[in-house]
């Protein structure tokens, strides 16, 4: 599996945290992006200002510092939010401590952070100096790669042992049944609803030299036993 540092981009644009909070809203306007990493002048990644971090401020009506008898008790509190409400620099609004990986972390593992946590990007850190990012159009482009392998194709006799090596496993297909001619696999048999229907026939297109799918199935009622055929419209159908 490749690692994190075989995607990522390395040359990350990025601003300094006692910048002004303008020029971060010019550059992302310029470049079209919705985040940038805030760095030192050591490289030190410490936080992240976003298009999110802008939507709450004094100069929109977005926000207000809390008043009343409680907000005494929580002064501290109060002074982040008048901070991130009025402050001019991009420290005063930056999201800190934002998630990091080091390059060497696997692919699949970034991936499942970045689903996760539904982000669209993750930052990569090397001792804590920012040396790269990873971002969803970046995954997009690997599964493509794999989207396009060309593989071999298999024979019918070896295609037909794949679909039972893979329905011997799985749960949604316990009464069907299929035959393989000249590529095309035909199923047939009981389905309990549309939902196996398309899982065959995408556990078909995933094996090599499967050139067709045809489905003979029928669609099984819930709870009565019998099969009618799936051309039925499903509100007739349930």
């Amino acid at each position: 599996m490749r690692t994190v540092s075989e995607v990522m981009h390395t040359n990350v644009l990025h601003i300094g945290p006692t910048e002004p909070l303008t020029s971060a809203i010019n550059i992302m306007d310029e470049k079209g992006i919705g985040a940038l990493p805030v760095v030192t002048d050591e490289g030190e990644l410490v936080g992240v200002v976003s298009s999110t971090d802008l939507l709450w401020r004094s100069e929109l009506d977005t926000g207000a510092v809390p008043e009343g008898f409680f907000s005494r008790f929580t002064h501290e509190d109060n002074a982040r939010i008048f901070i991130h409400l009025y402050g001019r620099q991009v420290c005063d609004v930056m999201t800190r401590g934002p998630i990091s990986i080091p390059p060497e972390t696997p692919l699949n593992e970034a991936i499942e952070i970045m689903r996760h946590k539904a982000i669209h990007r993750l930052y990569v850190t090397q001792d804590s100096r920012l040396v790269g990012v990873i971002s969803g159009r970046d995954v997009m482009r690997v599964l493509r790669e794999k989207l396009e392998e060309k593989k071999e194709p298999l024979s019918d006799e070896q295609i037909t042992q794949r679909l039972h090596d893979v329905l011997g496993t799985v749960k949604w297909a316990a009464d069907v049944t299929f035959k393989v001619e000249n590529g095309c696999v035909t199923w047939e048999g009981a389905s309990r609803d549309m939902v196996d229907i398309h899982a065959m026939r995408v556990l078909s297109e995933n094996i090599p030299g499967v050139t067709s799918v045809q489905d003979r199935t029928y669609l099984l009622k819930p709870g009565v036993g019998y099969a009618r055929p799936k051309e039925l419209l499903a509100q007739q159908w349930y």
